[in-house]
């Protein structure tokens, strides 16, 4: 996904945010059309990621333009909880892909964390190093909202991974 003027960027949030800022805000309920895909995986973790109140939201477009029509999706889910936790839960849902990460083209992930995390941007950062170690030529969209089914450093990402 290209970065555009408009875009945060997969760096930029530690550098525009900080923990007072993670203040979710409401979306329209949106059903997805997936008749024209094929998706492994469970089809509501996507409509969760776009129907749910976000920090930071992926929207409808983000999805669809993440989703191939040509390739095979996957949707699969990882968690974790402790020090460096959104980075572990991330690397728990790419194991969970049954393809290597090399033949995707497109990740698109959203960070579930409790609204009682201590501090969510050191978390973040962690986060990002470990998104540099994916193969650069893969577009990598992501998300973040509260879950209140989570509780203290415990977090769950769910991931789209469209095939090459």
């Amino acid at each position: 996904m290209e970065e555009n003027n408009n875009s945060i960027g997969n760096k930029r949030p530690t550098e525009l945010f900080d923990d007072s800022d993670f203040t979710p805000f409401k979306v329209p309920y949106v059903k997805l059309p997936y008749e024209n895909y094929t998706i492994i995986g469970e089809t509501a973790e996507i409509d969760r990621i776009v129907n749910t109140f976000g920090i930071l939201n992926l929207s409808v477009d983000d999805v669809m333009s993440t989703l191939s029509k040509e390739t095979v999706n996957y949707v699969v889910v990882g968690t974790a909880d402790g020090e460096g936790c959104i980075a572990n839960a991330l690397k728990v849902a790419i194991d969970k892909l049954p393809i290597e990460t090399e033949n995707t083209s497109k990740l698109l992930f959203n960070i579930w964390m409790s609204k009682n995390s201590q501090s969510p941007m050191a978390e973040i950062k962690l986060m990002i190093d470990y998104i540099e170690s994916i193969p650069s030529n893969i577009d990598i969209c992501w998300g973040c909202a509260y879950d209140e089914s989570l509780s203290g450093e415990q977090v769950k990402v769910s991931l789209i991974a469209a095939s090459k």
